[in-house]
């Protein structure tokens, strides 16, 4: 694999991963995403993403569980994470603080474009 950033994307929302995938493909990411937590923590044992993008409300597992367990591995604990969900109670924004999350984002109040850069600004300047 080349230096090139890889931003994993955890959404059970087909369509989402879709757009955002060609997205960040287009700008010349490599993409790897999941559709539920329990997937990408599978995901997570073959490789180390730059940067999660990462759904709350998701089956199985919700995105709170997913963060509480990244947080807890040695190998992930660092892992930039960018919440983008419909989840926007105050509630949710303090629970979501103790995980060291970069960012909480709307995904109603954002344009993909605005998600892009979003994700960009979070990536280590050496993984660019």
């Amino acid at each position: 694999m080349s230096n090139q950033a890889v931003i994993m994307i955890i959404d059970d929302d087909a369509s989402m991963v879709r757009l955002y995938t060609n997205i960040f493909q287009v700008e010349g990411y490599n993409v790897v995403s999941a559709s539920s937590g329990k997937e990408a923590l599978e995901k997570l044992q073959q490789l180390t993403p730059t940067v999660i993008l990462l759904d709350l409300m998701m089956p199985n597992m919700s995105g709170f569980d997913f963060l509480e367990q990244i947080r807890e591995s040695e190998k992930t604990k660092d892992v930039p994470v960018i919440v983008l969900t419909n989840l926007a109670t105050d509630d949710t924004q303090q629970e979501i603080q103790k995980y060291n999350v970069k960012k909480f984002l709307i995904k109603s109040d954002y344009m993909p474009k605005q998600i892009l850069e979003e994700v960009q600004s979070v990536i280590p300047q050496t993984d660019k």
